[in-house]
């Protein structure tokens, strides 16, 4: 079974990365690898442990690529554990390079790892807004870790930052773009707890999709897959209402002491999301 890309292993895979890129392509000017999604969650944020890969543009793809999948067979990835499938959604913005922050260089600046994260991160996954994945609750888990940090980032940023990159043709439902305003006027620890909610709706979806997708298999007339989200997400949402007890977690606050102190002893793996599974994209 393939490997999974970690906060604890990825700064090595990213080493024998540059090594196998600068072998190979000597000749390439200097390359910028700009991640997003999952990814820059996983290198900029406290709140994800595991991807299962890097979501990222390049200025020389092909090269890219086939340095990534040298480098799989070594650590035991997918070989496309970096790969540009996201460029064909509808979270791709041609301006996101522009917006993206430097993270890391190697082979002596001529390789540069640049990520998308804060609000325009957040409309990236505004303009994804799928409840069957960790989309909305990552929103949540940005906006509390930059809070964490002193960056407390407003609804009109965001809105600012999905006009931007998507323009005024791509307008947030109106629904969405309530709970953005609401989220953000929220402290850490109403975060703490909307993370926690999100997790749950999220979750019950996924199994809810699963279920009824095998059901599906069986019927006359197949539903369709956004028949299939929908249903699933009303059940999901009327089960987490149904709930009288929830089991005691501890704080936001308190996972991330724990991973921090895991991660500088290079011991263990910690989440918010033990309770409920693997994390991926």
């Amino acid at each position: 079974m393939p490997s999974k890309l970690t906060r604890e292993n990825c700064e090595a895979i990213f080493r024998e990365f540059a090594k196998d890129f600068r072998k190979h392509n000597k000749s390439l000017p200097d390359t910028e690898i700009v991640i997003v999604g999952g990814g820059s969650i996983l290198l900029n944020y406290t709140f994800r442990e595991i991807t299962s890969d890097f979501d990222a543009i390049s200025t020389a793809q092909t090269a890219v690529r086939e340095s990534a999948i040298r480098v799989a067979e070594k650590y035991n990835l997918p070989d496309d554990w970096i790969n540009d499938d996201f460029a064909k959604t509808v979270s791709y913005s041609d301006r996101l390079r522009e917006v993206s922050k430097h993270f890391r260089t190697y082979n002596n600046g001529s390789l540069e790892i640049r990520t998308v994260n804060a609000e325009y991160l957040i409309a990236m996954k505004l303009m994804s807004h799928r409840e069957y994945k960790h989309d909305l609750s990552d929103i949540v888990g940005i906006l509390h870790d930059e809070q964490a940090h002193g960056n407390r980032i407003t609804a009109d940023k965001v809105f600012s930052a999905v006009d931007y990159l998507y323009g005024d043709s791509c307008k947030l439902r109106d629904d969405l773009a309530e709970d953005v305003r609401a989220w953000c006027g929220m402290d850490r620890h109403a975060l703490e707890e909307e993370y926690r909610r999100m997790n749950d709706v999220e979750y019950a979806t996924r199994t809810e999709v699963i279920r009824i997708s095998a059901e599906n298999e069986s019927m006359h007339r197949k539903k369709t897959i956004d028949e299939i989200i929908k249903e699933a997400e009303q059940k999901a949402k009327q089960s987490t209402k149904d709930k009288t007890t929830i089991p005691p977690k501890p704080s936001l606050d308190e996972l991330i002491k724990e991973a921090e102190k895991k991660a500088a002893k290079k011991a263990g793996k910690t989440s918010w999301d033990n309770d409920i599974g693997s994390r991926e994209r």
